[in-house]
């Protein structure tokens, strides 16, 4: 699928005529006959009814509409951006993370690589760890933030340790208010749980989880796949969140975070390709040295 093919497709949408969208398009008849058939193929849908005196679209076609001009637009926003040779002055660099929670820490470090780099242009994705792995082999991120046992996904992949996270049992302060001293996991029974989803996180949080679900009702177990789903039940009242304890978490004064004493702290840092002619990765450790609790 190009933007010719779009184009062709959307003149021919709006003039109901091939004949209507070549001229308008400064092409052929046979030209714009030849576009829509290879998208047609490659969609695998009909986009027009044609008669010798008519031509209307398809409900695909209709509802396709919709979806070109949306990629023509994203196609001519992207060119006006880079149209100026000031604009191609910069440098990316992308950062990958499983949370926002995790993004909360890093102002400081960004503020600082930013003074040193002023061209520095910073992009985000927040993504299940195994999706992440996959996009840095391909070179779509140069960091990512993560534990150190994160799934089986991390062939190629080096870690640097920033810090030893605590897990502790996250509540909302107006709902189950209580003191953030550490406590034992035997302290939790009774309570609906809100945990992560086992297979996305460290194997002994993993088991740490799995010997909280003894003698658990269903209805009190809730899982998610991210932090922030399961920190949005805690702020409900809908249970107590067993997350490793971030530092936006502990700042956070809506929140009560009672450290648990049954589980070691989580090894969690940053993950990287290598550090080979990679100075802005090299500069992202060492900014990011010292941001995290340490347990």
């Amino acid at each position: 699928m190009n933007t010719t093919q779009l184009q062709c497709f959307i003149a021919v949408a709006e003039t109901l005529s091939f004949a209507a969208a070549s001229r308008k398009l400064s092409v052929t008849q046979p030209a714009v006959t030849q576009q829509i058939r290879a998208l047609e193929d490659e969609l695998g849908a009909k986009l027009f009814e044609r008669t010798t005196r008519s031509v209307k679209l398809t409900p695909a076609g209709f509802t396709f509409l919709a979806d070109a001009r949306s990629m023509i637009s994203i196609c001519e926003r992207a060119r006006e951006r880079f149209s100026g040779a000031d604009n191609l002055d910069f440098i990316p660099f992308s950062i990958g993370a499983q949370s926002h929670a995790e993004l909360s820490v890093l102002p400081s470090a960004l503020h600082a690589m930013k003074a040193q780099t002023p061209t520095l242009a910073f992009s985000f994705q927040v993504f299940p760890f195994p999706y992440l792995a996959d996009r840095m082999r391909e070179g779509a991120f140069d960091v990512i933030l993560a534990f150190e046992d994160e799934g089986r996904k991390k062939k190629l992949l080096r870690f640097r340790a920033l810090a030893r996270l605590p897990i502790a049992c996250v509540t909302s302060r107006a709902y189950a208010p209580a003191a953030d001293a550490p406590i034992p996991a035997a302290a939790l029974t009774g309570e609906s749980l809100v945990l992560l989803d086992p297979l996305k996180h460290p194997s002994a949080f993993d088991r740490f989880q799995h010997g909280l679900l003894a003698d658990r009702k269903v209805s009190d177990m809730h899982f998610c796949e991210t932090i922030d789903a399961a920190l949005l039940l805690a702020r409900s009242g809908c249970g107590a969140a067993v997350l490793p304890l971030f530092p936006s978490l502990a700042s956070d004064e809506t929140l009560c975070c009672r450290p648990l004493a049954d589980i070691a702290p989580l090894s969690y840092g940053v993950r990287y390709m290598n550090l080979t002619d990679k100075p802005l990765v090299r500069a992202f450790l060492d900014q990011c040295a010292g941001l995290f609790i340490e347990n």
